[in-house]
């Protein structure tokens, strides 16, 4: 019979933290201790072990679940009762065809829908130009209708992502609460007026900044009184982490822009409490486990503290929390293996308590998702749910010294550049004058740095990519940003009036079936708000340049680049050197002539020769090289290759086989980008 106490420790003998140091000091043997630990992005530290004393000097720093300061989750009971929202996202859909995909994901087994509008075009908010990105093609009361035909707005959540025209779009889906016969107060909608975040995406709004934000303020009003159950505006940082945001970067941006948003709300009449309501937090999720779990914590326990200063009660601290899987992992490349990035980040998603989830299907990469893109994506959801029953745990986190350490990190530094975020004038300032954008620029080129040296390995694309594989298409999104209208002056008379009135003003024009475009060609004013558009980067894109690249090159040619392995000595001595190039390689677009090795450089010439290819690649041990490196190079140029490569560090021997015909080398975490650039121009591919 199972003791009901068991105790997995009691049949070991406890061991202290330094003599577990001292055993991992003897097995490292002469290696620095600190080559266990590691660092983040932002230059966090993580112990290679932690203990309880690792945790914060003060005791239960953490609060309980429920309780300020919120770090362990928003609810005393976390996500046990019905887990999180499973919220699916839509985009660059008609009406019809986003209604179809709305009520399948509903009956599969999503909660909530999120509907991204195609953007206004800036020529509308006194541009020049339309934004890039896609959305969906509704732009009136009469498409949202088709597009939410038997949805329940009292029993789903429909959340809007719509740009600059964040005020037209949400006082429509008020409209059409009213025109289904919901009750206002059961109704559930996320009306996300996001002003700086549109700013950052698309670059413009159609009014000036502080107008913007007066806007969005009133929404919230409204919103306050007549939506009991829904939210008004939205602190959505996916732009800035698109663009290569570190997570502390996120997490002050976050916060600076809710302050903005609170600064706001306060001065159109709202308390802090009825103000802080009326947000809802959303935070892109990569693959990096511990740390996208930390980042939100850490975001729960700064938002509870910025709250507290601002004189807000504690139910006003606890932080809505939307959770986004990461747009800039996502590849073109090898996309199956989205799935499982994917799912790690919506496990991360879960275990840090977030309220609502919103999955990536893995071809969103590719163009317009289809039905098995959005049902595999919600079917992870639903399995992490229902047969890993994640949620079943109050807070999965909770006790784990490493997470408790990291978010405390995260938090201390995120509100110390939150204090110089707000002291440079804050993110509406910063946005305005380009200083927001070179910080993430600054950090972008870090991460790429270290995604060029595959220092931050992408599976299937700098890491084990197959040349072989079936590519997956998609047809192109649909993308027409709406024709801009001329002002209506009655509109503009309409919209004239007082603030307080302004959102039922807009409401009676939307349920005449105005355009959103005209709505905001009528709240445009003579100072739209510009700022430099934050660009989306993804991860795998430089390395799939190349790839498209080579592939182009291929149907063009009828043959793919090639690189000849001359492989030294027997199968033993040059295996791991050439596995290494043949992947190198192949993330760049280029296939590798294998062999079972040579033991003269002159027989290696020659296979190199009648291989036909311009490219060869000396693989080998160190030992072999002393004999043999310098030769083949010698023979294999002699032969004609256009490039010889060595793989391995050159040390000491570097100029010798530089004079011998080795033209560069390639090792662990080289600059693989440049490497693979390089060749591919050596072969002609690129000019």
């Amino acid at each position: 019979m199972t003791s009901p106490n068991f105790d997995l420790g009691r049949d070991f003998a406890p061991v202290s933290y330094e003599a577990w140091r001292e055993q991992a000091l003897r097995d490292l043997k002469g290696a620095p201790f600190e080559k266990l630990a590691s660092t983040t992005a932002d230059g966090l530290k993580a112990a290679p072990l932690y203990t309880a004393d690792a945790g914060s000097a003060e005791p239960d720093a953490s609060g309980f679940p429920g309780r300020p300061p919120f770090s362990r989750s928003a609810h005393v009971a976390g996500q046990m009762m019905d887990g999180w929202d499973i919220r699916q996202e839509y985009e660059a859909l008609n009406p019809t065809a986003l209604n179809a995909a709305i009520l399948a994901d509903l009956e599969g087994g999503a909660r909530s829908a999120m509907i991204r509008l195609a953007p206004i075009s800036s020529a509308a908010a006194g541009g020049d130009s339309a934004p890039s990105r896609g959305g969906a093609q509704i732009g009136e009361l009469a498409d949202l209708a088709r597009a939410l035909r038997g949805v329940r707005l009292d029993m789903a959540t429909v959340a809007l992502d719509a740009g600059g025209a964040f005020l037209p779009a949400g006082m429509a889906l008020a409209a059409l609460i009213d025109q289904t016969g919901v009750d206002r107060a059961d109704a559930l909608a996320a009306l996300n007026a996001d002003p700086l975040g549109a700013l950052a995406r698309d670059g413009a709004l159609p009014c000036a900044l502080d107008g913007a934000l007066r806007h969005a303020a009133a929404l919230a009003a409204w919103t306050a009184v007549n939506l009991p159950k829904s939210t008004a505006l939205a602190v959505d940082a996916s732009p800035y982490h698109d663009a290569g945001a570190t997570p502390l970067q996120e997490l002050a941006i976050a916060l600076s822009s809710a302050a903005a948003y609170l600064r706001a709300m306060t001065a159109a009449g709202l308390s802090i409490d009825a103000a802080a309501r009326q947000i809802v937090f959303t935070l892109s999720v990569g693959s990096r486990f511990f740390e996208e779990i930390a980042k939100l914590r850490a975001a729960r326990k700064l938002w509870a503290r910025v709250v507290e200063a601002c004189g807000g009660g504690r139910q006003a601290q606890a932080m809505r929390l939307v959770a986004r899987v990461s747009r800039r992992t996502a590849a073109k490349r090898d996309p199956w293996v989205n799935m499982l990035r994917n799912t790690v980040s919506c496990f991360a998603a879960g275990v840090a308590g977030s309220d609502a989830v919103i999955a990536l299907p893995f071809d969103a990469a590719l163009g317009q998702v289809n039905a098995f893109g959005r049902r595999v994506a919600r079917n992870a959801q639903i399995i992490l749910q229902e047969e890993a029953h994640i949620h079943r745990v109050i807070d999965p986190a909770g006790g784990g010294w490493h997470l408790e350490s990291l978010t405390d990190q995260m938090a201390e530094r995120a509100w110390r550049l939150f204090q110089e975020l707000e002291g440079q004038g804050g993110v509406p300032a910063l946005l305005c004058n380009g200083a927001l954008a070179t910080r993430i620029e600054a950090a972008y080129r870090e991460r790429a740095a270290k995604i060029a040296a595959r220092k931050l390995p992408l599976i299937g694309v700098s890491e084990f990519p197959n040349l072989e594989e079936d590519p997956v298409v998609r047809e192109p999104p649909e993308h027409k940003a709406p024709d801009p209208a001329p002002p209506d002056p009655a509109m503009q008379q309409a919209f004239s009036g007082p603030l307080e009135t302004l959102c039922e003003a807009v409401l009676e024009t939307a349920r005449a079936n105005a355009s959103f475009t005209a709505m905001v060609g009528a709240l445009t004013d003579d100072a739209p708000a510009r700022a430099q558009p934050l660009p989306t980067r993804p991860d795998a894109e430089p390395f799939e340049r190349l790839r498209d690249a080579a592939d182009a090159h291929a149907a063009r040619s009828g043959a793919r680049p090639r690189a000849f392995l001359a492989n030294l000595g027997p199968i033993a001595d040059h295996t791991a050197r050439a596995a290494f190039a043949k992947y190198l390689l192949a993330a760049g677009g280029i296939a590798a002539i294998d062999n079972d090795g040579f033991d003269d450089p002159e027989q290696a010439a020659a296979a190199f020769a009648e291989s036909g290819a311009k490219l060869a690649v000396i693989c080998g041990a160190d030992t072999g090289y002393q004999r043999m490196a310098a030769p083949t190079a010698a023979a294999l140029k002699r032969r004609g290759a256009a490039a010889v490569v060595l793989a391995g560090r050159p040390g000491s021997k570097e100029p010798a086989w530089r004079e011998a015909g080795v033209d560069r080398f390639i090792y662990m975490k080289c600059d693989a980008i440049a490497v693979l650039t390089q060749l591919l121009r050596d072969e002609g591919v690129l000019l």
